[in-house]
C-alpha cells in the first residue's frame, strides 16, 4: 500500500501550491500565462540526468509519454481558465468529482475489466468520490451549467492523461517517462505564448519589471517547489499502483481539500481570502465534515476490508 501513503502526501505537498494559485490565478496572472510556466517549470525533472541518464525506451512508449504532457497542459488550461471565469466552487467539484468516474469508464472500456468491477474497487471508488465532492461545494447555487465546457473537458483530458501515463509508467522507468512527458508539456505550453508574449517576457528587460524581482514570482516559484514534489510523488505513487486501482489515486484528491481547508484556517488572516470562496457558515463546515467521514471511510475500507 505504498501508493497510497504517497497519493496522500502528494496531495498535502499539492494543498499549498492550491492556496497560493488560486491567488494568482484569480488577481495576478493570465491563465494563458499560468499554463506556459507550469509547462516550462515542468523541465525541471530533467535535473535528474545525471543519475538516471537521458530517456531510453521503444519509440511508441516516448511518444505516448510526449502526447501525455501536450494533453495535461490542455487539461490545465480548462481547468485554469474556468477559474478565471467562475468562482472555484463551481469548478473543483465538477473535475475533482468526475475525473476518478472518468478514469473507471475508460478503463473498463480498454482494459482488463475483471479487476476493475471488483467491489474492493468499485465501493471505496465511490465513497471516496462522493467525499471529494462533497467537501469541494460550497454557496447557494454550487452548480452552474455554463461551468461545464471547463470544468468536463478539463477533467476527461486529467484522465486520459493518467491512463496514458500509467501506460507509459508500466512499461518505463518512471522518471524517464517524466521527462518526456515534460518535453510534450513544454511544447504545447508554447502555443500559449502567441498573445502573451509580451506579458511573459516582457519583464525582463525592464528592471523595475524584471519578473524575478516582485512578490508575485516569489509566490508562484515557492508554489511550484511544493507542487513539483508533489509531482513526483504522485507519479512514482501512479508507476507502482495496480492499473485497476488507478481511478482511486484521484479519487483520494479529496485529501488535497481536507488539507487545504486546514491551511485555509491556519493563513486566513495572511491572505485574507478563502479558497472556496464563501464563508464556512455551520451549514457548510457540516457539508465538508460530511465529506471528511466519506473520504476516512473510503480509505478505511481500501486498507483494511
Amino acid at each position: 500500500m505504498l501508493w497510497l501513503y504517497l497519493t496522500i502526501l502528494s496531495y498535502f505537498l499539492f494543498s499549498i501550491p492550491d492556496l497560493i494559485d488560486k491567488f494568482l490565478v484569480s488577481t495576478k496572472l493570465n491563465s494563458r500565462i499560468y499554463v506556459f510556466y507550469i509547462g516550462l517549470f515542468s523541465l525541471i525533472s530533467f535535473i535528474f540526468v545525471p543519475f538516471f541518464g537521458l530517456p531510453s525506451a521503444d519509440l511508441i512508449y516516448l511518444i505516448v509519454a510526449f502526447f501525455s504532457g501536450v494533453i495535461s497542459i490542455f487539461a490545465s488550461f480548462f481547468s485554469y481558465s474556468g477559474l478565471e471565469k467562475f468562482s472555484a466552487s463551481k469548478i473543483i467539484p465538477i473535475v475533482g468529482g468526475t475525473i476518478p468516474i472518468f478514469i473507471f469508464v475508460l478503463s473498463y472500456l480498454f482494459f482488463d475489466n475483471s479487476l476493475i468491477l471488483s467491489s474492493s474497487i468499485i465501493l471505496p471508488l465511490i465513497i471516496l468520490t462522493l467525499g471529494t465532492f462533497l467537501i469541494t461545494i460550497t454557496g447557494r447555487k454550487p452548480f452552474d451549467l455554463s461551468a461545464l465546457k471547463y470544468a468536463l473537458p478539463s477533467s476527461v483530458l486529467f484522465a486520459v492523461y493518467s491512463i496514458l501515463i500509467k501506460y507509459v509508467y508500466d512499461n518505463v522507468f518512471f522518471l524517464h517517462g517524466m521527462m518526456i512527458m515534460s518535453v510534450g508539456a513544454f511544447f504545447a505550453s508554447l502555443l500559449f505564448l502567441k498573445k502573451k508574449k509580451d506579458e511573459i517576457f516582457g519583464g525582463f528587460f525592464d528592471k523595475k519589471k524584471f519578473l524575478f524581482f516582485n512578490k508575485t514570482t516569489m509566490m508562484f516559484l515557492g508554489s511550484r517547489i511544493f507542487g513539483g514534489a508533489g509531482f513526483l510523488l504522485l507519479n512514482y505513487a501512479i508507476s507502482i499502483v495496480p492499473f485497476s486501482k488507478l481511478s482511486i489515486i484521484n479519487a483520494l484528491k479529496g485529501f488535497e481539500y481536507v488539507f487545504l481547508l486546514i491551511l485555509i484556517f491556519a493563513t486566513g488572516k495572511i491572505f485574507k481570502y478563502t479558497f472556496l470562496e464563501h464563508k464556512l457558515n455551520r451549514k457548510n463546515l457540516f457539508v465538508r465534515i460530511i465529506g471528511i467521514i466519506f473520504i476516512f471511510i473510503g480509505i478505511y475500507i481500501l486498507s483494511f476490508v
